[in-house]
């Protein structure tokens, strides 16, 4: 069986359509979505802690210059987000 590399970061999965991948972080793994638009963008999940989100938003900065999160849909209440 082929082994999948674990990515981490910032993916596009489609036109606008981004997924970011914590990876393992202590508890276990976190991710979320962004969905950049015309002048703002939508983020789809936070993740575990401050400093990871912090890691997160400053990393989406160059998608979200021109296209600010308005936006935040947190899915569930899990600690993951």
């Amino acid at each position: 069986m082929a082994s999948v590399a674990t990515r981490t970061g910032c993916v596009e999965v489609g036109h606008g359509c981004y997924a970011w991948i914590a990876g393992e972080s202590g508890w276990g793994m976190s991710n979320a979505g962004l969905i950049t638009g015309r002048g703002e963008s939508l983020l789809v999940d936070t993740l575990y802690d401050l400093r990871l989100t912090r890691t997160m938003l400053d990393a989406l900065t160059p998608l979200t210059a021109t296209a600010p999160i308005a936006t935040v849909v947190n899915t569930h209440g899990n600690g993951d987000h």
